[in-house]
């Protein structure tokens, strides 16, 4: 039997390569990141500082640049076009000049734009929804919204570390004495990818 000359042994292994890789290729699919969409969740901190004076309707007041602290846990869905549709949940605490410290919980729906860059992402935010703001025993509501622009700084395939800059804006409402109050909000978080 003659033996096979080595060109064509070559080709015979060659051949379903070259078919295969292609089907690899196919098969390997980007990752979420890369894809611009995927839930999204994370925490993040930072601190509020009044531009306006805030006058509670029955216990305490706050002057304007009165300090207060915030939290915010966000879950949402980013789609393809880096358009993300989250809901933010949160509180925050003030001391107050007088009737001891203010809390307030919150509740928004937030629309965030992220734009995909090679090392960082700038993102612009807007959310709407309701702070509840409890001083001494009354709790009460307020419409509130929160404007942010920032940056996501991926760490990670599936970690960015967030850091922005926003402002927030109450409106006049129960809580409140006909005061649209204005602060601003720095905040660092982390943003997590599934």
């Amino acid at each position: 039997m003659k033996a096979l000359p080595s060109s064509a042994v070559v080709a015979l292994i060659a051949l379903p390569l070259a078919l295969t890789a292609p089907a690899a290729a196919q098969e390997q699919e980007p990752s979420l990141t890369e894809q611009g969409r995927g839930l999204v969740y994370g925490p993040s901190a930072g601190f509020a500082l009044t531009l306006t004076p805030q006058t509670n309707i029955d216990v305490a007041d706050q002057p304007a640049f009165q300090p207060a602290w915030i939290g915010l846990g966000r879950f949402g869905y980013e789609l393809p076009s880096g358009i993300a549709i989250s809901l933010l949940i949160g509180g925050g605490g003030i001391s107050a000049t007088n009737g001891g410290p203010s809390l307030q919980l919150r509740a928004l729906a937030e629309l965030r734009w992220t734009i995909d860059t090679e090392v960082v992402r700038p993102y612009f935010s807007v959310a709407l929804g309701y702070a509840l703001s409890r001083a001494g025993t009354l709790m009460r509501s307020t419409l509130d919204s929160l404007v942010f622009a920032g940056l996501d700084i991926p760490i990670a395939s599936w970690v960015c570390l967030d850091a922005a800059v926003g402002v927030e804006v109450i409106f006049p409402g129960d809580a409140l004495r006909e005061v649209l109050v204005l602060a601003m909000l720095p905040k660092v978080g982390a943003t997590f990818r599934y």
